[in-house]
């Protein structure tokens, strides 16, 4: 409760410790269906707009599909071309996390014939 509102003033709050089993409990119900919905996209073709070097390290970058999710995959072997923020790159979702996608970028054969889900 903020001073000067009407919550400051009301009667029957829970205690912290209430609400911290609460929002702990929420939290939780929220990374369950945000995995579920990752683990539907596996197997899933999506292009991926590059954003940079990805936190989870490792030589992995990441980008965002077109639902904003965040797409972390590794730098592509044997083609000679790094990759680049702002690029838009075909990619293949292969895991889910709970909090990204794992991609492969697509060969460039295969991204001719690249169909975006969405």
């Amino acid at each position: 409760p903020r001073p000067g509102t009407r919550a400051a003033d009301m009667e029957g709050r829970v205690s912290p410790e209430l609400a911290q089993e609460r929002l702990e409990e929420l939290q939780a119900l929220q990374r369950g269906m945000t995995l579920a919905y990752h683990r539907q996209r596996v197997g899933e073709r999506t292009e991926v707009l590059l954003e940079g070097p990805s936190r989870r390290g490792g030589g992995q970058v990441c980008g965002r599909d077109p639902y904003h999710r965040v797409v972390n995959l590794a730098e592509p072997v044997g083609n000679g071309e790094p990759m680049e923020a702002g690029q838009l790159l075909p990619v293949d979702i292969v895991e889910a996390t709970p909090h990204s996608l794992i991609g492969v970028p697509v060969s460039d054969t295969a991204a001719a014939r690249l169909h975006v889900v969405g």
